[in-house]
């Protein structure tokens, strides 16, 4: 780990023993790191020992992590796997098995919580559509959007606008869809050449 206010210098380094395939962290100082294994490592990074270990080990899916997200309550935390899992758990109760997710899509991969008032719903996208729903919450709510798209297009990218009002779409041949939350509606398509190849976003 690197200290920013320290001129990138490595405070600590730790070996997990397994590959790590994507990182997220939480203003609890906690960093958590989606391995090839399918288990999530909650490492304390305020731990400056080159001898540190992870604090815990939570089994989230069966192989490779994805992705990772923490909502803005910096509690619970979205994980996707390799095989199409989706599940969520609680930092503060990582002695609970995970919430597995029905994602009624291909591919259920992007993941984002909404912020603010609706912290615990969570934005699903898959390569055909995306899915709102409230994990933790009311088990009923579930809203889908589906892009226009042509055959064979794939979406390769979903993201949250910071006020949660908005969500937009990117697919592998550069056309971007912004739906608004509240409305579930399409409000604007961004239509590329074609050819402009995939819209990426982190």
């Amino acid at each position: 780990m690197l200290d920013l206010y320290q001129g990138l210098m490595e405070t600590s380094s730790m070996d997990l023993n397994v590959g790590v395939t994507c990182l997220s962290c939480n203003s609890g100082n906690n960093l958590l790191a989606g391995c090839t294994d399918g288990t999530v490592k909650i490492l304390d990074g305020r731990l400056r020992s080159q001898r540190a270990r992870y604090q815990q080990s939570v089994q989230a899916v069966s192989t490779n992590v994805r992705k990772i997200k923490v909502n803005s309550n910096q509690h619970l935390v979205a994980v996707s796997g390799g095989r199409g899992e989706v599940v969520t758990f609680d930092t503060r109760m990582t002695g609970r098995a995970c919430q597995r997710i029905q994602a009624n899509m291909a591919k259920p991969t992007f993941l984002n919580w909404l912020p603010g008032e609706q912290v615990e719903t969570l934005v699903i996208g898959g390569s055909n559509g995306i899915q709102i729903l409230q994990p933790l919450g009311d088990p009923g709510y579930v809203q889908y959007l589906t892009p226009s798209l042509t055959h064979g297009e794939n979406i390769t990218c979903v993201d949250v606008s910071g006020s949660g009002t908005y969500i937009a779409a990117g697919t592998d041949v550069g056309n971007v869809a912004v739906f608004e939350v509240s409305g579930g509606g399409g409000i604007l398509y961004l239509r590329g050449s074609g050819g402009g190849g995939n819209v990426e976003c982190d």
